[in-house]
């Protein structure tokens, strides 16, 4: 049975792991890069085993010399191939192939498949990346939602990734309200709430108000109206972008989950339900690798406000 911090050393492994598998499958030459994020998550988990191993020799200076005091590691001609692929892209500036870096990318793949196991006692795809994230109202939404992709109630897991991911924003922004309705993400007044129907047109003879009714009074509308949408849209995309996450996974991930409306006493309030045809197993994965790879970008630089104040 391993400790705790061994397993949050095997969670930054695989995160780093995986950060070379979303590299591996970008654009050429860019997709070369994906071949040092790989070679540096095994060469982690080689220094980590080691350790456990308590094996004190120094191995670091010498990479493949970790098959010879732990003989039990396999895929040894695999990896060392990878690290000579590594060294054309770090010392020689070399682009790989198409070929190479899928070949890289399943070597690495099998590499953690057959070795972690083996030396931890634990499957290389149920390290969980969730020991990673710090706020506990987020975690415990996250793990929600795992227990129904684990029992794959697809539906339920959208709503709850959902209210997860929507949880994890409120809550970063709420950190660092400078006052009761502005934040540094809020890029302006909320204007959601104004609608044409509101504008005020001519009394009748009665003293009632009217709405703008004439021709020019509805051209007026419809301008405002699309002008607030306009707004209201951009200042969404503004926020995402500016905390680092990824627009166009959170484009995708959008489309496939329940539109959240606000948070109320700690739970999201939806707007419409999810569609039965995006509820699928590859679907929910995607979501909740996007979530969690959200929460990991807004730790990367974190703050409170109150940490900003000098203490009299």
């Amino acid at each position: 049975m391993i400790n705790d911090v061994t397993k949050k050393r095997l969670a930054y492994i695989k995160y780093l792991y995986n950060i070379g598998l979303v590299q591996s499958k970008q654009a050429e030459p860019i997709s070369s890069f994906s071949i040092l994020a790989l070679y540096d998550s095994i060469e982690m988990f080689l220094i980590l085993l080691a350790e456990h191993r308590s094996i004190k020799q120094k191995l670091v200076n010498e990479f493949m010399n970790y098959w010879i005091h732990i003989p039990t590691l396999t895929q040894k001609e695999s990896i060392f191939n990878l690290k000579e692929k590594r060294n054309e892209v770090k010392h020689r500036g070399r682009f790989l192939s198409k070929l190479e870096i899928e070949t890289s990318r399943v070597n690495a793949t099998d590499f953690f498949e057959q070795n972690t196991f083996s030396h931890f006692g634990i499957e290389f795809k149920d390290i969980t990346l969730l020991s990673l994230v710090l706020n506990s109202a987020v975690r415990q939404k996250i793990e929600d939602a795992q227990k129904f992709h684990v029992d794959k109630d697809y539906k339920n897991f959208m709503f709850s990734i959902a209210d997860a991911f929507h949880t994890m924003i409120f809550l970063y922004e709420d950190s660092k309200k400078q006052r009761i309705d502005k934040t540094p993400f809020s890029f302006g007044k909320n204007i959601s709430h104004f609608h044409s129907f509101q504008m005020k047109g001519p009394r009748n003879e009665h003293g009632r108000q009217l709405r703008l009714a004439t021709e020019v009074g509805d051209d007026i509308c419809k301008f405002v109206d699309t002008v607030r949408d306009c707004l209201e849209e951009t200042k969404k995309a503004l926020k995402i972008i500016s905390l680092g996450i990824d627009y166009k996974k959170y484009i995708k991930y959008q489309l496939l989950t329940p539109t959240v409306n606000y948070i109320k006493d700690g739970e999201s309030v939806f707007i419409g339900g999810c569609e039965e045809k995006y509820c699928t197993e590859d679907n929910c994965q995607f979501c909740f690798d996007f979530v969690l790879d959200s929460v990991l970008i807004l730790q990367e630089f974190d703050f409170e406000l109150q940490e900003l104040i000098e203490k009299s």
